[in-house]
């Protein structure tokens, strides 16, 4: 029977390093809380291209309470963030990234449709077939 070695696959411990000082998140997070950080991360981009600033505030306090619970789990008596909006968007994503998630910024104008070329109709050719 083969033998996997999971410390081998499943990612370390996140460090964050911020004005001198080291925050850690698990590499390896349970089921909930990795949708539940895709589903803030879609909500704060619908919020945004909707330009409702309520929802932004709201998702921003949500993603706060999530990575809060997120590093209490390395740093127990952590009281609060020690950045704010900037630092929880790149810790989000970071996370994700870690989980193996691709994240993609989406333009903030869609391209343009491309014509087609149009071409000239075929002419007949001069001779005649052989």
């Amino acid at each position: 029977m083969p033998r996997i070695e999971l410390d081998e696959i499943i990612p370390e411990d996140i460090t964050f390093a911020y004005r001198g000082k080291e925050y850690v998140i698990p590499g390896d997070l349970d089921i909930d809380t990795t949708f539940d950080l895709i589903a803030l991360l879609g909500r704060h981009g619908a919020a945004e291209a909707a330009d409702d600033t309520e929802e932004v505030r709201v998702v921003n306090k949500e993603v706060e309470q999530k990575l809060i619970f997120l590093f209490r789990q390395r740093m127990p008596d952590l009281e609060a963030l020690p950045f704010g909006v900037i630092g929880y968007r790149v810790v989000l994503a970071q996370v994700l990234t870690a989980l193996g998630l691709q994240i993609v910024e989406e333009p903030e104008t869609p391209p343009k449709p491309r014509r087609a070329k149009k071409t000239s109709p075929s002419r007949p050719s001069s001779g005649s077939p052989r």
